[in-house]
C-alpha cells in the first residue's frame, strides 16, 4: 500500500472513533479540520503514526497548523522515515 493511503487510513481510524456515524471520503489536500479533526484529535493521529512508522514528530510539527492535510502529513512522515 502506498504511504499516502496508509496515512489516510490512520486518519480515518481516528475519525471513526470520534465520529462513528460518518465515514468521509478524505481528500489529500483538504484541511483536516474540515473533517472534524481538532488539535487534540490531531495528537492521536500523530501518536498512531509515530507508533506505526517508529518515528518521532518534532515539537513544531505537533502544531496542527503545520501539518493539516494528509499530503503534508505524508511528506513529513516520508522525510522522517528516510532520515532514520
Amino acid at each position: 500500500m502506498e504511504l499516502i493511503s496508509e496515512i489516510r487510513e490512520v486518519v480515518l481510524e481516528v475519525l471513526k472513533k470520534d465520529y462513528p456515524e460518518q465515514t468521509p471520503e478524505l481528500e489529500d489536500d483538504v484541511d483536516l479540520s474540515e473533517y472534524g479533526i481538532s488539535s487534540v484529535t490531531y495528537i492521536n493521529v500523530t501518536v498512531l503514526l509515530e507508533d506505526k512508522y517508529d518515528i518521532v514528530f518534532d515539537d513544531e510539527k505537533l502544531d496542527f497548523t503545520n501539518n493539516n492535510t494528509i499530503r503534508q502529513l505524508t511528506e513529513y512522515v516520508r522525510d522522517c522515515i528516510s532520515n532514520k
